[in-house]
């Protein structure tokens, strides 16, 4: 899986009035990436769309580059968007939870949770009301592991210009790319560095404890926590 590059970001929206919000957060990071977006509205039944949809497809539909392009399929959205994301070959998922109440999940299960465990890809995952968080820069990443996640966590810093920081032994350390293409991490900072509210979180896409039709995830619960996003691969 090549993490070096991110042309191609997948961004399912539902076509409510909160995916709008969704979809001008995907134009920000999809600018300062230099990627295509391809947004993928999933119908489970109705179909055609109705005025309110099709209000807000337009809308969705006036953000986009000359590039980007918007796909309509119908069936289950989480297989579907796993199933469109293999075949589109993308590089990068952004899925919006609306953070359904429990019981919802435990029966009827969680598209977010169940892209996390199958996507092909990396996943952004994070919560709706988006539109603040499209405004701010992603200056601070915390990687929460190392090896393939951490240098996913170094591309995403390069590519946002933002410090990335792992933590390791009870300490904070900023990592820093070097010339030739070699990673390295610096000596402990020596200023105190607030990263309890990181802008990007990176981490593993591991699984939990299965409940009914929800398998919980560390990523998916931290998702649901945090305000700003998380990044898993």
């Amino acid at each position: 899986m090549d993490t070096s590059t991110f042309q191609k970001i997948l961004v399912p929206v539902d076509l409510t009035p909160q995916s709008l919000e969704t979809a001008v957060y995907a134009s920000s990071l999809a600018q300062r990436l230099s990627a295509q977006l391809l947004f993928l509205h999933v119908a489970r039944v109705q179909w055609p769309l109705d005025h309110d949809q099709i209000e807000v497809r337009d809308a969705v539909l006036n953000l986009c580059a000359r590039s980007d392009r918007m796909l309509f399929r119908r069936g289950a959205p989480a297989r579907v968007i796993v199933e469109t994301a293999q075949a589109e070959q993308v590089d990068l998922i952004l899925i919006a939870s609306r953070k359904k109440p429990f019981l919802t999940r435990l029966f009827d299960g969680s598209v977010t949770a169940h892209v996390l465990r199958h996507a092909p890809c990396p996943v952004w995952a994070t919560l709706h009301e988006l539109l603040p968080l499209s405004l701010q820069p992603i200056r601070t990443v915390v990687c929460e592991d190392g090896g393939p996640v951490l240098d996913f966590a170094l591309t995403l810093g390069e590519l946002l210009n933002a410090r990335v920081f792992i933590h390791q032994e009870n300490r904070v350390v900023e990592l820093t790319p070097v010339h030739c293409g070699v990673r390295s991490s610096t000596a402990v900072l020596p200023d105190p560095v607030d990263i309890d509210e990181p802008d990007l979180v990176v981490m593993p896409k591991q699984s939990g404890p299965k409940l009914f039709a929800d398998v919980r995830s560390e990523a998916y619960q931290r998702a649901l926590r945090l305000r700003h996003p998380v990044a898993c691969l």
